[in-house]
């Protein structure tokens, strides 16, 4: 996969997860008997074939770190939260998905 593919798909995922969130916010005020968490639209079915795929293509089901990337630290934004590290503790630059793509590439 190049890395200007790696790239649009994270965005993509991103921008879905966004939506699936202002969605389930907005049909929250809607009905405020709700969680808003249980709002949010049940398309996960697409979005984990898409991780999959990604796993699959970087060697990654085991150690996971494109989920990670995307759900532990929001897409990079929270990368100085949660730092990875190497084992002999330098850290990993995750902060887009361009550090993520070459992690990967360079780790298969």
């Amino acid at each position: 996969m190049t890395k200007e593919l790696f790239i649009k798909t994270i965005k993509a995922l991103e921008i879905q997860l966004t939506c699936d969130i202002d969605f389930s916010h907005k049909i929250g005020a809607a009905f405020p008997d709700a969680f808003t968490a249980n709002l949010l639209p049940n398309n996960h079915i697409l979005t984990l074939s898409i991780f999959n795929i990604l796993e699959e293509e970087f060697n990654d089901k085991e150690n996971k770190w494109i989920n990670w990337f995307c759900y532990d630290i929001n897409f990079g934004k929270d990368h100085l939260k949660l730092i990875a590290r190497y084992k002999d503790g330098t850290i990993i630059s995750m902060k887009t998905s361009s550090d993520l793509y070459e992690f990967l590439i360079n780790n298969k």
